[in-house]
């Protein structure tokens, strides 16, 4: 978008006069957390309520959500552990609180845990039985939100620890409890269990709304198994570490599997194709050549010593990212169906873990067959490892990946690289007549007839387990929308079967150094999304996306303390409508502690008491449910058939992103611009009319200035480098996210500038909650005007300069909002307009001057009469 679709008027009469008493004043701002004020900034009237058995959400035939004939989209929040537990007098308010921001939807999950609050009763030592307390505080919160409108998301396994009281082989307890919840995949008994919650849970009756949770419209969502895959845990080497019982029992079903492919273990091995070539020359130049490259980016910091056989590598300093320190040897000459052996040995100061990697050594970076981690410890320790490439590639290049996890010294020695080696043969006494071939696991590299047939096997071990989940669900009789996980932790076949499609993501997702999930030591990266020239996580999103199925993005979040993370909601809501997706949750909301009125934020993802987060929230949510910002004229339809499935997976899969579009290296500024999508159908028959091909795209370069939507209503501008900003321009609504730098945005009906704010940044939106479009306001108009920029808690614990972590010190109340400086102009006679500074509760504190302009009336936003939000009248002339 250009910022006018007319000429500006003169810029010295618009340009605006600085009336905040210092730069980025700060102002206390909490949002009680029980507060149903009814004014404009109540939208609980904008949700229609979920009653009566006409009322369930179906799928339209075009793969979106209704109720009855009407479309319906869902914009809310991810409710977490003991958050879905508040006390029964707390319940009600809670409820009215969220349906007045707007938010329409409820996930309820991680209900499951063993850390807190929890619907299992762990202290009767299994995890069979439901705490009925919790149970009873579940079900007044599933009833109160239905009161309001407010529809339910039920998953049925988060955070579970299976117990050898369950009934399951005692070596369950020495798992992982994420990694237990891959057993139902091959394991009967721990299938049963899974079933039988779905019993409990489900066919459970609420005394406050009467009904069974699977005959109530408004829980109309159901999760199966919260990212987890079979194919997700094999790449994240959780198969490799499965106790004895359990993994014996998985090469059970991997022979029996084999034995209906083929009669012999000679055929087997002819399939197999297996090579024993002589080794060849050394391939890699010694440390002391130039094509040894230690990597540093961001703020870490690395040193090398090195001989001729030694590389020693010391990290000074790390920062939120692993992959900050690398060390490679590039300009490698990489065969497809070659066979290479890698040796080496390595010790480092501390136990930690090291990734190495064979891949491009250019854009895009893509993985060439070879990827495993590697525990390394102050011990020297001997690897071998033969592999196969997936690809050619003339400039490859061998990376020791990670090492920006941990301070520390490196040591690796005697490394070598060799074409040739054994690979695809049994050891002695194996063979598929004893059916004691074993598994594959994750850090060995097969021949890729090996490989296929192991896909192939675990593929169908998952297949069969989505749909024997889903067909006894629905055999239960719950009606409603079941998903499996998300497309990231399986495959777009695999998830095909359900009713619609999930993914997540996350903006500066917290690093954590050493321990995960430390509370002290962890960071979180300090830069705004607008700056990133490929769409940031957005394109991540888009690519998962199923042709005719509705897709949903269960979790969304720019994490704290990341001063710019208000622009995550407005991102979400504007990207996810041009993208034409059906569900947008961010998370999350609420309290696992009961300290709903504790009037600050206190950990990475709170929304409830972020007010810069939650009431730029509510706006977004309205622009998504109203359907306020257009879907993108054209759909880039990409054929994705089952052996695309199988190849990406095989060859180019990792745990987080096993097999979708992401991995097709179309240009990621593709979905800030068109609608994308995989077409499953195999059939040119089925592309909609608005289909683009590939071919026909013309893309903005990467050294050009702006990317704007099909639609020109959304304009991701980075004329200034570093300093970008989106800016959105529809009928009802305008809003601007980023680095001003001084620009004046003039759309027709509607002037606004915005200066003297901290680091150049906010976000600014101006809203008709009444009224049909800025060119008609001397018809009358009501509305909200948003601005937001850093929000902090008072008495915040930095840890640096840098402002990337307050480790458990996350300050107290009250949080403290920027003051945001600026003025907006209608083009409308001053003596219509009437504007207020909000307080906290959303009610009338300041009436504002509205003085004459050239154009129309101006408004001076900030200083004195300063506020998070304003809100505005406009009397039909």
């Amino acid at each position: 978008m250009i910022y006018s679709r007319k000429p500006l008027i003169s810029v010295a009469v618009l340009l605006f006069v600085s009336i905040c008493v210092g730069k980025g004043e700060m102002l206390p701002f909490v949002l009680p957390w029980n507060d149903t004020s009814e004014n404009l900034t109540n939208l609980s009237g904008t949700i229609s309520k979920p009653v009566g058995e006409s009322e369930w959400v179906q799928v339209t035939d075009d793969g979106h959500f209704k109720i009855g004939q009407e479309r319906i989209r869902f914009y809310g929040v991810n409710i977490v552990a003991g958050a879905a537990f508040p006390p029964l007098e707390k319940a009600e308010k809670i409820a009215q609180r969220m349906a007045r921001f707007g938010l329409n939807v409820a996930r309820f999950h991680h209900m499951d845990n063993n850390w807190g609050r929890s619907i299992i009763d762990y202290e009767s030592g299994s995890s069979t039985h439901l705490n009925l307390e919790n149970l009873d505080r579940l079900d007044r919160m599933l009833a109160e939100l239905k009161s309001v409108g407010i529809y339910s998301n039920i998953n049925l396994l988060c955070s579970r620890e299976f117990k050898a009281a369950d009934g399951l082989h005692p070596e369950v307890e020495k798992m992982d409890w994420k990694a237990s919840h891959i057993l139902a995949f091959f394991d009967e008994g721990a299938r049963n269990l899974q079933k039988q919650f779905a019993i409990d849970l489900l066919t459970h009756t609420n005394p406050y709304t009467k009904l069974r949770y699977l005959d109530d419209p408004a829980i109309a969502f159901v999760e199966i198994n919260n990212e987890n895959g079979l194919l997700h845990q094999w790449h994240s080497g959780g198969l490799n570490t499965l106790p004895e019982f359990y993994e014996t029992e998985l090469r059970v079903a991997w022979n029996r599997w084999l034995g209906s492919q083929y009669d012999s273990t000679k055929t087997l091995l002819d399939d197999w194709g297996s090579i024993d070539q002589p080794l060849g020359s050394n391939l890699l130049a010694d440390f002391t050549e130039a094509s040894w490259n230690l990597e540093q980016h961001e703020t870490a910091r690395a040193s090398l010593k090195r001989t001729s056989t030694t590389a020693t590598i010391e990290v000074q300093q790390i920062s939120n990212a692993g992959w900050h320190v690398q060390f490679s040897h590039g300009n490698l000459s990489s065969e497809a169906n070659q066979v290479y052996t890698l040796r080496f040995s390595i010790r480092s100061e501390e136990v930690r873990s090291v990734s190495l990697s064979w891949m491009q050594a250019h854009d895009p970076w893509q993985n060439l067959g070879f990827s495993t981690p590697i525990a390394v410890n102050p011990s020297w320790q001997d690897f071998e490892f033969t592999f196969v490439p997936s690809d050619n590639d003339q400039n490859a290049r061998l990376t020791f990946g990670n090492l920006g996890a941990q301070s520390g010294v490196i040591e690796i020695r005697n490394l070598t690289l060799q074409k040739g080696g054994k690979i695809g043969f049994l050891d002695e006494g194996v063979s598929l007549e004893q059916s004691n071939i074993p598994i594959i696991r994750s850090d060995s590299r097969e021949l890729p007839g090996t490989m296929r047939d192991w896909f192939q096997f675990l593929m169908g071990l998952e297949s069969e387990y989505w749909r024997d989940m889903k067909a006894f669900i629905r055999g239960l009789g719950y009606p409603g929308i079941i998903w499996g996980t998300t497309i990231m932790n399986s495959t777009p076949h695999l998830q095909s079967g359900m009713d619609a499609i999930d993914s997540h993501t996350y903006w500066q997702h917290p690093h954590f150094i050493g321990e995960d999930w430390s509370q002290e030591n962890w960071t979180v990266g300090n830069e705004s999304m607008v700056n990133d020239l490929n769409g940031g996580v957005i394109p991540n999103l888009a690519w998962q996306r199923i042709a005719g199925m509705p897709h949903n993005v269960t979790e969304y979040q720019h994490s704290s303390p990341n001063p710019y993370g208000s622009e995550g909601p407005l991102f979400l809501a504007a990207y996810g409508s041009l993208q034409d997706w059906d569900g947008l949750y961010l998370f999350h909301y609420g309290s696992a502690d009961d300290d709903w009125d504790r009037g600050y934020f206190n950990g990475f993802f709170d929304v409830d008491q972020h007010p810069s987060k939650l009431i730029n929230a509510s706006l977004a949510s309205l622009l998504f449910r109203r359907f306020d910002i257009k879907p993108a004229e054209k759909v880039l339809n990409i054929p994705f058939s089952k052996a695309t499935n199988m190849e990406l997976a095989l060859n180019k899969g990792a745990a987080w992103n096993v097999a979708d579009a992401r991995h097709l290296e179309y240009p990621d500024r593709i979905p800030l611009i068109h609608r994308v999508q995989m077409d499953l159908s195999e059939s040119e028959s089925k592309r909609p009319v608005d289909s683009i091909e590939i071919a026909a795209i013309e893309l903005p370069a990467i050294n050009e200035t702006t990317i704007q939507s099909d639609t020109q209503e959304i304009t991701w501008d980075h004329t200034s480098p570093m300093r970008s900003v989106v800016s959105l321009d529809t009928d009802r609504a305008k809003a601007v996210w980023g680095y001003q730098n001084g620009k004046i945005w003039a759309w027709p009906g509607l002037h606004m500038q915005f200066s003297n704010t901290q680091d150049d940044w906010c976000t600014a939106a101006v809203i008709l909650i009444e009224g049909t479009s800025f060119t008609e306001l001397a018809q009358g108009a009501k509305g909200l005007i948003v601005t937001t920029g850093n929000t902090e808690n008072t008495n915040m614990g930095w840890k640096s300069s840098e402002r990337t972590s307050v480790g458990s010190n996350w300050g107290a109340s009250p949080t403290l909002v920027e003051n945001i400086s600026g003025f907006v102009v209608f083009e409308i006679p001053a003596a219509s307009v009437k504007v207020w500074s909000l307080d906290e509760r959303g009610n009338r504190s300041h009436r504002l001057p509205v003085v004459t302009h050239e154009i129309g009336c101006r408004i001076d936003l900030g200083g004195s009469l300063g506020s998070i939000w304003y809100e505005f009248e406009i009397t039909p002339n």
